[in-house]
């Protein structure tokens, strides 16, 4: 898939904006309507961008405190709070680790920190649904697939999931990202498998090893709160189905999936089934049947 750059998308956008004279045509109208999500696309893209920025500027003890209650991963300074409590409990757990004078405005840094999770859900929801919807038009050329593809968005959401506890292999250093928005990132991604048609796109999902690094980097479990995996893990399970169901229309795909060792035994990898394994034995699938049933159905379809 050929790569855009700005400029030639201002150009496009110049172009399906301009008002001729005469009538517009039924084609002119959808290709115009289409050029406006395009913009729409590309500036959530921006806000997207500007919302991790406002995470990493929030270097005080307040906000990085505030981000950590809100994190998905076990820490010491949560000491056990779950999100659901309230958040007077959470900053009463997590104010012996910091001044007095820092604890007055914790609470304002969970509410700013709140909003920029919101927001930042909100963008990752538009971007793919906007993607989607492109994949709806019947043109040879698919703008806002290939802007997703030009700015490789699949990578930047794939490093929001896969954030751990090693910031030096993320490029967004102090992003702590919530159960809410890697839920948000999973339902999304599983959305644009189940909704993706064209070859050319559903090649670009596939390849590179980004899905399989982001089914990968949920494990272990136990690096999880309790509360986080009831949040995250049935859109894990949902992403496992859709691309367990997209194998099972399209075999060949299997070739994306399939992950080479990096030592010299010439072994491989599947992480889909190993995935879908792991949950199905793991304590959070004893107490969600739903969830142990479903992965119990991608490894039969996957053995099928």
């Amino acid at each position: 898939m050929p790569l855009v750059y700005d400029a030639i998308y201002d150009f496009i956008l110049d172009l399906i904006s301009f008002e001729g004279q005469g009538p517009l045509d039924a084609t002119s109208i959808e290709f115009r309507k289409r050029g406006f999500t395009l913009r729409r696309l590309r500036s959530t893209y921006e806000e997207l961008l500007s919302l991790i920025e406002a995470k990493e500027s929030g270097r005080g003890n307040n906000d990085r405190l505030a981000w950590k209650l809100l994190s998905a991963y076990v820490s010491v300074d949560k000491e056990g709070v779950s999100l659901s409590m309230d958040l007077s409990v959470a900053r009463e757990r997590a104010v012996q680790n910091i001044s007095v004078e820092d604890d007055i405005s914790l609470d304002a840094a969970i509410r700013r920190a709140k909003v920029i999770e919101g927001r930042l859900i909100e963008c990752i929801r538009k971007i793919c649904e906007m993607c989607v919807y492109g994949e709806q038009f019947d043109f040879n050329c698919n703008f806002l697939f290939e802007y997703f593809c030009d700015k490789n968005m699949l990578m930047l959401l794939v490093e929001l999931f896969a954030f751990d506890s090693s910031p030096q292999q993320n490029r967004f250093e102090s992003v702590v990202c919530s159960s809410l928005v890697k839920s948000q990132i999973l339902q999304s991604l599983s959305m644009m498998i189940n909704n993706v048609q064209d070859p050319t796109s559903i090649y670009y999902l596939l390849s590179n090893n980004y899905l399989n690094h982001l089914i990968q980097s949920f494990h272990p479990l136990d690096r999880f709160t309790s509360s986080a995996l009831d949040e995250i893990v049935p859109m894990y399970v949902s992403l496992l189905k859709s691309l367990a169901l997209k194998l099972r229309d399209h075999p060949h795909l299997v070739e994306f999936l399939i992950v080479p060792s990096s030592d010299k035994n010439n072994t491989y990898s599947f992480p889909l089934f190993s995935a879908a394994i792991s949950v199905a034995m793991s304590r959070y699938a004893k107490s969600d049947a739903f969830g142990h049933i479903t992965a119990l159905s991608i490894i039969v379809n996957l053995c099928q």
